[in-house]
C-alpha cells in the first residue's frame, strides 16, 4: 500500500525507502511533511543553496545540477547566461542580450526606466543614460520629458 498518495500523481516514478534520510544532514526524516527535490527526501530546513546556503523551502524554483542545487541566483550566475538587471528573471546562456557595464538586460527590458509615460526600447547606436541599473533614454536624462536627473549619472552611448 502506497503511504504517499500525493506523490504518485507528479507523472515520475518516486521509490522511497523506509526509514527515510534526509539528503542534507544525514538524519532520519520523522516528519510528517518533508520537501521532495532532485530525487531526494530532504527536511524543510536542509533544503539549501550549495552555494549561498539560503533555505529554499520557500523559494518558487530551484535548480539541480552535478548532484549540488542551487538557488535562482547562484544557478544563473554560475552556469546560465545570468540575470537581468531589471526584471531580475533568468537569461538563458544562448540568448540575445543588452549590455551596459556589468549589467545584462533582456533586450525587451532594455529600455527607459519611465515607465507609463516613455518605456522606450533603447536600441544600439541611442545615447542613453545609466543611475545605478536604471536606464533612461535621451529625452529624459536631458530633463526634456519632465524628469530632472541627479548631477551624477554616467552618459553611455550604446553600439553593438
Amino acid at each position: 500500500m502506497n503511504q504517499f498518495p500525493s506523490l504518485c500523481n507528479l507523472g515520475s516514478t518516486v521509490n522511497i525507502q523506509e526509514p527515510m534520510t534526509c539528503a542534507g544532514c544525514g538524519e532520519q526524516v520523522c516528519d510528517r511533511f518533508f520537501l521532495l527535490a532532485a530525487g531526494r527526501v530532504w527536511h524543510n530546513p536542509c533544503l539549501r543553496c550549495s552555494q549561498c546556503h539560503c533555505e529554499l523551502q520557500t523559494h518558487p524554483s530551484l535548480y539541480w545540477r552535478d548532484g549540488n542545487i542551487y538557488c535562482q541566483q547562484d544557478y544563473c550566475r554560475m552556469f546560465a547566461g545570468g540575470q537581468c538587471a531589471r526584471c531580475f528573471q533568468p537569461i538563458p546562456a544562448s540568448a540575445l542580450v543588452m549590455r551596459s557595464g556589468e549589467l545584462t538586460f533582456h533586450p525587451h527590458c532594455f529600455s527607459c526606466q519611465v515607465s507609463l509615460k516613455c518605456d522606450v526600447k533603447l536600441m544600439p547606436g541611442n545615447l542613453y543614460c545609466m543611475q545605478g541599473p536604471n536606464l533612461y533614454c535621451q529625452a529624459h536624462y536631458q530633463g526634456d520629458g519632465g524628469v530632472q536627473p541627479p548631477h551624477d549619472l554616467h552618459v553611455s552611448q550604446k553600439k553593438v
